[in-house]
C-alpha cells in the first residue's frame, strides 16, 4: 500500500517520518567559514502541491549521499527527517520548523506532470513603498521590469574588494543592489535586452530600510537572478501584477524559469 504524502503544514517536531512529495525550488551550497573551498551544508527550499515551502539543510557529514542525487527545480518523494525549528538568521520561508537531512534520509526524483510550480514567494511593491512592516529578517521574491540602473560600483573593505549594481525596477517604486557575481549575471541580462523590455525576479532578497523607505539586496548565497526579455508583457499589465499579483501571472513566470533552465 502507497505511503500517506504528508503537506509541509502537517510537519511537526513530534516525528522524523514525514512522507513528502517535494520540489526543490531553491538550492545552494554553503562553504565552510575556515575553508571556503569545502562545502559545509547544501541549504533547499521544499514546495508541496499546496504551494507551502520549507526550509532543509544537508550537514556535510551527510553531503556525499544527496550531493549529486538532488537537483534544482526537480520533483522528488522523500522520507524520515530530524525536525528543529527554523532559528535562521535569515529565513527562506515562514515555516517555524526546518527539516535536517540524515544518513536515513529516503530521496527518489518523481514525475508527475499536474504538480503545480509555485516556485517564488513575490511581494507586491505597495508593501515596500507605502510604510507597511517588513520583517527584514524574511527573504521575499520581488518582480518587476528594469527601468534604469546605474554603474558598477567598487566596495573595498580591509583587503576585500566587492562590487555592487543597483537596479530600479518600475518607475522608481523599488531599488534592488546586486552584490559580488550577480553584478555579471544582471549586466549579462541588460546588454541581451538593450532594445526590449527586461523582466526580472530576485529570488530571495533581503529587505532593508533607509529613511522610510524599503529596498532591496541580494545575499551573498541565497539570491538567485530570473529573468527573460518578454517582448509581448505590457508594463500596464507588470505594474497591475505587482498590486495583485494573480496566480496566472506567476504561472507565466514559473513558465519562463523553466525555459531558462531548460
Amino acid at each position: 500500500m502507497a505511503k500517506q504524502i504528508h503537506d509541509i503544514k502537517q510537519i511537526s517536531s513530534n516525528s522524523m517520518q514525514w512522507n513528502l512529495k517535494v520540489r526543490v525550488v531553491r538550492m545552494w551550497i554553503m562553504p565552510d567559514l575556515f575553508n571556503p573551498q569545502i562545502p559545509f551544508s547544501i541549504e533547499l527550499v521544499l514546495q508541496d502541491s499546496k504551494g507551502d515551502h520549507i526550509h532543509a539543510t544537508i550537514g556535510k557529514y551527510v553531503l556525499k549521499f544527496f550531493r549529486n542525487k538532488i537537483h534544482e527545480l526537480r520533483l522528488y518523494r522523500m522520507n524520515y527527517f530530524v525536525v528543529g525549528p527554523n532559528n535562521l538568521k535569515l529565513r527562506t520561508t515562514t515555516h517555524k520548523l526546518k527539516l535536517t537531512f540524515t544518513q536515513k534520509t529516503f530521496v527518489e526524483e518523481t514525475n508527475d506532470p499536474s504538480f503545480h510550480m509555485n516556485i517564488f514567494n513575490l511581494r507586491p511593491f505597495h508593501q515596500l513603498t507605502n510604510e507597511h512592516d517588513v520583517d527584514e529578517t524574511e527573504l521575499l521574491d520581488v518582480v518587476g521590469q528594469v527601468v534604469t540602473y546605474e554603474d558598477v560600483k567598487t566596495y573595498n573593505q580591509g583587503d576585500d574588494q566587492s562590487f555592487l549594481i543597483n537596479v530600479v525596477l518600475e518607475d522608481d517604486q523599488i531599488m534592488a543592489t546586486l552584490w559580488s557575481e550577480l553584478v555579471d549575471q544582471i549586466q549579462h541580462h541588460l546588454n541581451e535586452s538593450a532594445d526590449e523590455p527586461l523582466i526580472v525576479v530576485f529570488q530571495h532578497m533581503k529587505p532593508q530600510k533607509y529613511r522610510g523607505n524599503y529596498s532591496v539586496r541580494s545575499c551573498w548565497y541565497q539570491t538567485k537572478i530570473r529573468c527573460r526579455s518578454l517582448l509581448n508583457l505590457n508594463p500596464d499589465y507588470l505594474h497591475h501584477v505587482n498590486q495583485t499579483l494573480s496566480e496566472s501571472f506567476e504561472q507565466v513566470l514559473n513558465k519562463v524559469t523553466l525555459l531558462e533552465m531548460s
